[in-house]
């Protein structure tokens, strides 16, 4: 309402003019909330899948066209809906789901708004055809009322024509066929992952675009949907820790298959799919340093939590959950995560003997934290055992190359044991390749190692330790280095003074726009010392850890350096050593082995 102040002096009455605000009528209400539930044809699969679990269902089939802009069909094998409950489906705020608000905070469904088949049917040709077990089967055309006697099995058929023919600016917004089609086949692919116990299914106008029976696990639906080359790599989850408040379960496969986009990653809470940066973020925490920059894991993941401690009702389309402990959700994926991947790839997993470092800067100080104590014993894997090693080294080995009676490094001309003989040496280094790669026999087969990658690995875990005991390893300069740089790269090395001091380096101001180097960390050298101090202080304000894995890698062996027997065999044993030593800090694989049966498979001489 407009208020209009009179003019007159001698009256304070306000008069009030026409109003402005007017109450919407229902279709247009309908079409906003729609708007808020949903967003395009991905949107309306996820919640009829929903829908269908909710009701039991465990067989799904969905048909789209158009990547499901012009037609979408989902049938189910669900408890089905009488007459009256048809009615009711499509309206507003209609659920079987909850009754009251104090269920709210104890949300066990998928479901529990009300919304969805109303904001639906308020942007499509809406039709449902629904039986409960041997009774009459009803057809509902939403569009015009009416409800007709229909045969067929038990269960729901839900069929949106034309979605958001009535809705011209929201269908504008719509991408392509194969960009919508590709949002759907996400959709089912999510629900596939985490439900062994369902089979499900998604045909277009051309063909089988998703197709995952009932199985025994994740990793089997794992295999239905990215791949059994995938899925043999699959790992299920698992815990050193009772967990109180939240339980995790999933599979992950390993590190080395990892993708380029985070829809890998599926996140659940009591197997709902969501979005959620805590969980994401704790997965990556725990799999840094294994995974290559810009490169995400294969993960299912779901966290069954007291649906009290949990608020789904703060996203129209449930995408987003708040928890009331996130400290606890952090917590209890990194341990899952980490005890995982260390038991399976790295041995049996504990936090005593080799200890899991985060590396964390507060206050301008870097501080190393200690994981949380646990009851097992780490084993570590004796990747490249010194034992095995067999190493006879001649007067002449620094020059690199094998003693002339030798048939390989660590194999002298007297051993004439067999290649069967299981008495032969468990592993020996064969030489280089490439002046690069490292090639070792062992019984298994060949095991070929990234020379830079491996130093790299062995650096960084040093400059770890380094830092948990304060011992960076310093080159005092004889004569202090004066470096001039302009006012923004001035700005940021002196915004990092104390990190930079924490990694080695000592620095002081020298004048307008100068710092003066009196000591650096050995492990870089004084050449190009600024492009050194820009590229450390402008990792620290991306990621901390960028500024270790960049000192790691400065003095670390290239491709195409030559190395001596001995140096191979000490850059091996140095390897072994690490906590991590399957990859390098970038998450590269440091190691690659070629098993027997494969080399017979790839020369025919088995099938």
């Amino acid at each position: 309402m407009i208020l209009d102040e009179k003019s007159d002096e001698k009256s304070d009455e306000v008069s009030i003019t026409h109003g402005i605000i007017k109450q919407l009528d229902a279709d247009t209400i309908n079409k906003i909330a729609a708007g808020e539930v949903i967003e395009r044809p991905a949107s309306v699969i996820k919640e009829l899948i929903e829908n269908s679990l909710d009701a039991g269902a465990d067989d799904i089939s969905i048909k789209i066209r158009n990547g499901g802009r012009d037609y979408i069909q989902v049938a189910d094998n669900g408890t089905g809906m009488s007459k009256e409950d048809l009615k009711l489906s499509v309206l507003r705020h209609a659920t079987s789901k909850i009754r009251s608000h104090e269920d709210l905070f104890g949300i066990t469904t998928l479901g529990f708004r009300g919304e969805a088949m109303s904001s639906i049917a308020a942007v499509s040709e809406l039709t449902i055809r629904s039986m409960q077990g041997e009774q009459t089967g009803y057809n509902f055309d939403v569009s015009s009322g009416k409800i007709e006697a229909a045969s067929g099995n038990k269960g729901t058929i839900i069929t949106v024509d034309r979605l958001f023919d009535n809705v011209p600016a929201r269908k504008k917004f719509l991408g392509t066929k194969a960009y919508e089609q590709k949002l759907v086949i996400g959709v089912v692919q999510k629900y596939a992952l985490i439900h062994p116990e369902i089979s499900i299914k998604l045909v277009n106008e051309d063909g089988v675009l998703v197709q995952k029976p009932k199985t025994a696990s994740i990793i089997d639906n794992i295999g239905y949907i990215y791949g059994q080359d995938v899925a043999k790599e699959g790992i299920v989850l698992e815990s050193d820790k009772e967990q109180d408040a939240v339980s995790v379960d999933g599979a992950i496969v390993k590190p080395t298959i990892n993708r380029h986009s985070k829809d890998y990653i599926a996140v659940y809470i009591n197997k709902r799919h969501i979005k959620s940066k805590i969980v994401e973020d704790s997965i990556m925490d725990a799999l840094k340093t294994l995974v290559f920059r810009d490169r995400y894991p294969i993960v299912v993941i779901n966290l069954d939590i007291d649906p009290s401690r949990i608020d789904v009702n703060v996203h129209p389309s449930k995408k987003i959950v708040k928890f009331d402990r996130n400290d606890e959700i952090y917590a209890a994926v990194y341990d899952s995560i980490s005890y995982t991947v260390k038991k399976h790839l790295f041995g049996s997993a504990s936090s005593e003997g080799v200890e899991t470092k985060q590396m964390s800067f507060r206050d301008g100080e870097i501080s190393i934290e200690k994981p949380k104590e646990t009851n097992h014993k780490y084993e570590k894997p004796d990747y490249f055992s010194r034992a095995s090693m067999q190493t006879t080294i001649s007067n002449d080995s620094s020059s690199g190359q094998m003693h002339k009676d030798q048939t390989s490094y660590g194999l002298t001309s007297t051993n004439t044991k067999s290649e069967s003989d299981d008495t032969r040496p468990l592993r020996r280094i064969l030489g280089a390749i490439h002046k690069t790669y490292i090639i070792i026999e062992d019984k298994g087969g060949l095991m070929i190692v990234d020379q830079h990658a491996a130093d790299e690995r062995i650096r960084y875990e040093k400059l770890m330790l380094d830092m948990v005991s304060k011992k960076i390893a310093l080159q005092n300069l004889l004569n202090p280095i004066s470096i001039e740089f302009n006012s923004s790269e001035y700005a940021e090395v002196s915004e990092n003074l104390q990190k930079l001091t924490d990694l080695g380096f000592e620095i002081e101001e020298f004048g307008e726009l100068t710092l003066q180097i009196r000591s650096i960390p050995r492990a870089i050298d004084v050449i190009d010392l600024k492009t050194t101090l820009l590229e450390v202080a402008s990792r620290l304000k991306v990621k901390d850890e960028e500024a270790l894995i960049y000192l790691a890698c400065r003095k670390a062996i290239k491709a195409g350096d030559e190395l001596s027997p001995v140096q191979m065999k000490d850059l091996i044993d140095r390897l072994n050593e690490c906590e991590k030593p399957m990859t390098c800090p970038h998450g590269r694989p440091t190691t690659i082995k070629l098993s027997i049966n494969e080399l017979e498979k790839d020369f025919k001489r088995i099938g």
